[in-house]
Formats: C-alpha cells, sequence, structure tokens
C-alpha cells in the first residue's frame, strides 16, 4: 500500500531539544535547518527504512542524501554523535512511526483480503448469484454507478435504510473513489470491513471516516 499524505509525530520540544542544538552546532547551520532536514530524513524512512528504523543496511552518503544535507559535514556522523541514530537505529523509532508501518501492512492485507472479496463478488454476480443494487445508469459513470451500487448494498446491509439525504452522501463518495473500478470496489469494502472490525457501533460515520483517511493517503491499493 502506497503511504501517500502519510505522517509522523512532531513533537514542539524538538524546536529547543539539546540533541538539535548539538547537530546544529556539529553541522555549523541554524536549528531550523535541522529540523528541517531530520523530517526530510524521517519521511524518507516512512518508506525505506524497516519498522524497528534499523538503519545498519545505508551508507552514510545515502542518509546523508535522504535527508537533503548537502554540507561538508558527515550529517550521519552528526546524527550518531548526538544519538538521533543510537546503535545503528533511528531514535524512538517504533514509537513514533514505527506503529504507523506496521498499520500499514495490517492495511495492505486488509485491502488484499478487500480485492479478494471483490473478485468473488463479481464472480458470483456474473453468474446470477447476486442483483446490483438499482443506480442510474443514464446520469452516473460506469465507475461511478458501480461503486454506487455495492456502497448501497453495504449500507443496507450493515446500517440499514437509506435516506434521500444519505443516498446523496452514497453518490458523491461514489464519484470520489479511485478512477479504477475494481480499485474503487475494493476500496468501499475494505472500509466497511475495518469499520466491522473497529468500530464499537456499525455506523456510515465511521465507514465515511475510513474513506476520508484513504483518500488523504492517495486512495493506496495493494501493491
Amino acid at each position: 500500500m502506497t503511504g501517500r499524505g502519510a505522517w509522523i509525530e512532531s513533537h514542539q520540544s524538538l524546536l529547543s531539544h539539546r540533541k538539535t542544538i548539538e547537530l546544529a552546532e556539529f553541522l555549523r547551520v541554524n536549528k531550523y535547518q535541522v529540523i528541517g532536514h531530520l523530517h526530510t530524513l524521517w519521511w524518507y524512512a516512512l518508506d525505506n527504512v524497516p519498522s524497528d528504523g534499523d538503519l545498519r543496511g545505508a551508507s552514510d552518503k545515502t542518509i546523508a542524501s535522504a535527508a537533503g544535507w548537502t554540507g561538508k559535514a558527515n550529517f550521519a556522523e552528526g546524527l550518531r554523535q548526538v544519538r538521533f541514530i543510537s546503535d545503528g537505529k533511528l531514535h524512538n523509532w517504533p514509537d513514533y512511526a514505527g506503529r504507523l508501518q506496521d498499520q500499514r501492512a495490517a492495511n495492505r492485507e486488509r485491502m488484499r483480503r478487500a480485492r479478494a472479496a471483490n473478485v468473488q463478488h463479481t464472480n458470483g454476480t456474473r453468474a446470477g448469484a447476486t442483483e446490483p443494487y438499482p443506480t442510474q445508469p443514464n446520469t452516473t459513470e460506469p465507475k461511478a454507478a458501480a461503486a454506487l451500487s455495492l456502497l448501497a448494498n453495504l449500507h443496507e446491509q450493515n446500517i440499514g435504510t437509506i435516506s434521500p439525504n444519505r443516498g446523496d452522501e452514497l453518490r458523491r463518495w461514489a464519484e470520489r473513489l479511485p478512477q479504477d473500478e475494481p480499485d474503487a470496489l475494493a476500496t468501499i469494502r475494505y472500509a466497511f470491513d475495518e469499520t466491522r472490525d473497529n468500530a464499537e457501533r456499525f455506523t456510515w460515520r465511521y465507514v465515511e471516516a475510513v474513506l476520508s483517511r484513504l483518500e488523504q493517503e492517495g486512495w493506496p491499493v495493494d501493491d
């Protein structure tokens, strides 16, 4: 699952932290530049470093490049001296972004299951096993019509009757989903599965919150 729009914790105390000040002195730059380079490295690590923050497979040159550092000082050595890197790992990485990476892995598995369920459902529909929810094909794009049908069916199965206002919300979401129809349908199934697994009470607002999060992440799909 591609993590576009992912985030990490960024604490206010970083601005005046001893490590930040000492690294700025080592690199001979101001602390604001240090903060920028640190965040650039951390963003790189989200997609390229294990969830335990292990950097031992990366050279000092790679670490500097990942942080956008072009100065003369050895950026990676500075990180080690002030212990932003300790024992070859990004300090406290599992407590911050490591949790996000673990969640990504869970999301990939959930999306894989959603895709498989969508293929199974589509094959069943072609065999005449399931009738699609009625849509308005003359006014709705084919992809959106299929997404709307699935949204409506899952809403009725899990939440209840669809009011006119809710129907408008479903149609808007159907039009916002990924352009590729299999991705759109898998994303819908993913959102309803996550709601079923995590919500104390199955509500449309929870489903909508999951869809909003996925949209912010760039509609991640299974790699």
